[in-house]
């Protein structure tokens, strides 16, 4: 029951090391056209959540300007267990997959952020204005923090396989 694979390793100790690897990824927001509550609209999420778990991250985080993934992860899990004014269903399950997408696919929430404020600037028109330009400066801002997310996706990608294996050998 305790989880122990062949190496001696328990799950907890990988989703310590998940949890470790998500705090040394930070999102610097100086850099990001957009604030902590957009970035949870731009997941997905409903205001009301949004406005919750981005108080929740930023209240933990070192710097308001610079919030690693495990808290923003932990941000969106508290704003569901506290406030979450739905019924359980598929759209709590849409959520809570976000949220732990946050933790364990950072590349894949920064590209799902990317996507949705490029189809933002889409909607708000391409006249060649200012508002445009600052989009595409933003959009290249994002793509910057994507790709140096890069390493760490590596490494994540490793330990994600690493720690598959394991719960497939503890079904076994």
């Amino acid at each position: 029951m305790g989880g122990t694979s062949r190496t001696g390793r328990t799950r907890f100790d990988d989703l310590f090391e998940f949890i470790r690897d998500a705090q040394d990824i930070d999102l610097d927001l100086s850099d990001l056209p957009f604030t902590v509550t957009e970035f949870y609209t731009l997941l997905g999420f409903p205001d009301y959540l949004a406005e919750r778990a981005a108080g929740d991250a930023e209240a933990n985080a070192a710097s308001p300007f610079e919030i690693d993934m495990w808290t923003l992860h932990s941000g969106a899990t508290y704003a569901l267990t506290h406030f979450f004014q739905g019924k359980e269903g598929a759209s709590l399950d849409g959520y809570v997959r976000t949220a732990n997408d946050i933790l364990f696919n950072p590349e894949g929430t920064i590209e799902r952020v990317e996507r949705a404020y490029e189809e933002q600037l889409e909607a708000d028109g391409d006249d060649g204005s200012q508002a445009s330009l600052a989009g595409e400066r933003a959009l290249a801002s994002i793509e910057r923090v994507s790709d140096d997310l890069q390493d760490k996706v590596d490494q994540f990608e490793e330990r994600e396989d690493a720690l598959r294996e394991r719960f497939q050998d503890a079904m076994a």
